[in-house]
């Protein structure tokens, strides 16, 4: 509920097929938060190096106090 709270929101865009190099989908989100917001103070970056060899190293990006993930990565998704 806090994005609907402080009227938050998101650009996103994406490209697949011809639109981009040898037809990969690529996908990206802009959150567009005021800068003026507190919880932009706070940032996390938090990189998991998991024990078990079949999973993947990722991150979860947020902000302290921000219960949840407002985004993540993986070392799967290969762009290069």
């Amino acid at each position: 509920m806090f994005p609907e709270l402080i009227k938050a929101a998101c650009t996103v865009a994406g490209v697949w097929g011809n639109a981009s190099v040898n037809g990969q989908t690529l996908h990206v989100r802009a959150l567009d938060w005021d800068y003026k917001n507190p919880i932009s103070k706070n940032p996390t970056l938090i990189v998991y190096h998991p024990s078990d060899s079949k999973s993947h190293v990722h991150a979860n990006l947020g902000w302290a106090g921000f219960i949840g993930s407002m985004t993540g990565v993986s070392e799967f998704l290969s762009i290069g």
